[in-house]
């Protein structure tokens, strides 16, 4: 088995010029991204850990000197759809998958239910928004080619992913090369697998056995995320940062909002 670790996107939430990827920056004390590679190494040897960079990978690949055995792989195209940076995790391979996020945290009890699952695909959610992913899913190998499915390249397929899940028209508020497009195309996954036909309780109403729920409880399991630049320990160490955050990059990024706002009223008119 092989844990990729999927840690080549840009964030929005960050200011703008940021010096390194978000999953380098600490969290409560750490590196996130080797908090999350700790935690692998609980469940597979380091030569099974794949890190898939792409956003600034020579900082990753700087800080994976400490991690000599941990294999990098660079998405080139990590501007482009988020499935991306899954088909470079599998490319050459050929294992069971457990897929992970470098700024989402998990903890190991949860981490090793995933492993240990026998089905083709296993996924850790709360049993009340289970098609929210926390950034954590195994498939088995006979899976792993849906991956390479086309059509993931595509944001109208993942609008009608939203459109199912969310219950609501798609209100053009992310874009296909965002971290959320993942979370939908994971959804998918569990949907052509188990044959899903509603989604208030997929424990009820999939077809066969091939999808292990794996519910975790919220209140007493929840390991806070690396989202935002004020989750950092830079950030709240930083009075420089704080104010470069607050004052000036929210300021320089509302041209861009300004664009994407326009952006999203035009593609309304004319789907």
């Amino acid at each position: 088995m092989k844990i990729a670790i999927l840690a080549a996107g840009t964030s929005k939430y960050f200011p703008l010029f940021i010096d390194k990827p978000k999953c380098l920056y600490h969290l409560n004390g750490m590196i996130q991204l080797e908090r999350v590679i700790e935690d692998a190494k609980t469940i597979v040897d380091e030569k099974d850990i794949i890190i898939v960079a792409g956003y600034k990978a020579k900082y990753i690949e700087r800080f994976l000197e400490k991690y000599p055995d941990v294999k990098l792989k660079i998405n080139e195209k990590y501007a482009e759809a988020a499935i991306h940076s899954f088909r470079k995790a599998i490319e050459g391979e050929d294992d069971d998958f457990i897929f992970m996020f470098g700024d989402e945290s998990i903890s190991r009890t949860n981490l090793r239910r995933i492993a240990e699952s026998k089905r083709k695909i296993a996924v850790l959610n709360t049993d009340k928004y289970w098609y929210y992913s926390l950034g954590i899913m195994k498939m088995r190998r006979d899976q792993i080619n849906i991956i390479n499915d086309e059509k993931y390249l595509s944001l109208e397929y993942i609008k009608d992913i939203f459109e199912f899940v969310n219950r609501k028209k798609y209100d053009y508020t992310f874009d296909i090369n965002s971290g959320i497009c993942i979370g939908y195309t994971m959804i998918d996954f569990i949907l052509r697998v188990g044959n899903i036909k509603k989604i208030e309780d997929p424990q009820k109403f999939y077809i066969g056995t091939d999808i292990d729920f794996l519910f975790y409880d919220v209140n007493a399991e929840y390991i806070p995320d690396l989202d935002t630049i004020e989750d950092t320990d830079e950030y709240k160490n930083s009075f420089m940062l704080r104010v470069y955050t607050k004052c000036i990059s929210e300021v320089l990024k509302l041209p861009r909002r300004i664009y994407q706002r326009e952006k999203r009223k035009w593609m309304r008119l004319f789907q």
